[in-house]
């Protein structure tokens, strides 16, 4: 039965976090503002400006979205957990204005009925 997802993460950084993830992920990511047509085939960075920093003093605090492409569900999984160990490390951070979101996809509507739907939401 296989299960894809497909992630979003919110979360507040500097102007670094393009050049780090690219580095430290070994990720390729497209420009800010430019996956014309190439959604959910790689990773996408982007600001987004209904993040709001806790603190308006901490300076260079930008809040971003990364996207990611669609994988099967295990893989995923591991890719979710990488993309929160990047945050950790740099201590970027999330608040009440972040949020988390998680598309899963079906191959067929006939392996949805196959699926314990509260057991798949607590994978999350």
């Amino acid at each position: 039965m296989p299960i894809q997802i497909g992630f979003e993460l919110e979360f507040l950084g500097d102007h670094r976090v393009h050049d780090r993830l690219q580095r430290d992920l070994k990720i390729r990511l497209d420009h800010y503002g430019d996956h014309n047509g190439r959604a959910y085939k790689r990773y996408f960075l982007t600001t987004d400006g209904s993040i709001e920093p806790d603190y308006v003093f901490i300076e260079n605090e930008i809040g971003h979205e990364l996207i990611s492409p669609i994988f099967p569900l295990q893989k995923g999984l591991k890719e979710i957990k990488r993309c929160f160990d990047f945050l950790k490390k740099y201590k970027y951070e999330t608040n009440y204005t972040c949020g988390f979101h998680v598309g899963v996809s079906f191959s067929n509507k006939d392996d949805m009925k196959k699926v314990n739907l509260n057991k798949l939401v607590f994978l999350f």
